[in-house]
């Protein structure tokens, strides 16, 4: 029969060797499928679930059990990841030109006509890096400029905001 979460997690507190790597691998592919959605590239994905998990081996005495250990994994994974994703888009030059390419390459798949859920999938994402790739392209007020804009769409706001008096008597 085996240990729950919780209960190889204690184990593992406590010292029990064989509990922390049953621990590691049952997380292991938890943590790499996170991994993979948020970073795309298999290697990179990798390299971000060992870094995880060793994280989570030399943090887990600081685990309070205050939420689940689930929830505290993947806080731990996600703050990494997302760090990961700042990184390489402040390090990866981003002109419209590649974004442009990158659309184009994705259209011009013959299998485009009739996509699968995982073919969905990646062209949401792919917009959303093209429209992050655009946000990054912009000078840093321009960015916040449009990021307003789009906010404002989505936010309803009276028509009397518009309709002040501005006349100085």
């Amino acid at each position: 029969m085996s240990m729950s979460l919780e209960d190889l997690v204690v184990k593992a507190k406590e010292g029990n060797r064989q509990a922390l790597e049953q621990l590691v691998l049952r997380i292991q592919d938890r943590v790499f499928g996170l991994a993979i959605r948020m970073l795309w590239h298999p290697a990179d994905a990798e390299d971000a679930t060992q870094e995880i998990l060793i994280k989570v081996i030399t943090k887990l005495s600081t685990f309070r059990h205050e939420s689940s250990f689930r929830t505290w994994l993947y806080r731990i994974a996600s703050r990494h990841l997302l760090t990961i994703k700042k990184q390489r888009a402040e390090r990866r030059e981003i002109t419209f030109a590649t974004c442009e390419e990158i659309i184009d390459e994705s259209m011009l798949s013959s299998s485009m006509i009739s996509p699968t859920a995982e073919q969905m999938l990646l062209l949401k994402e792919l917009r959303t890096s093209c429209l992050q790739g655009m946000l990054l392209c912009l000078d840093r007020p321009l960015r916040i400029a449009y990021i307003f804009g789009e906010v404002e769409k989505k936010v309803m706001i009276p028509s009397t905001f518009y309709q002040r008096d501005l006349s100085l008597n």
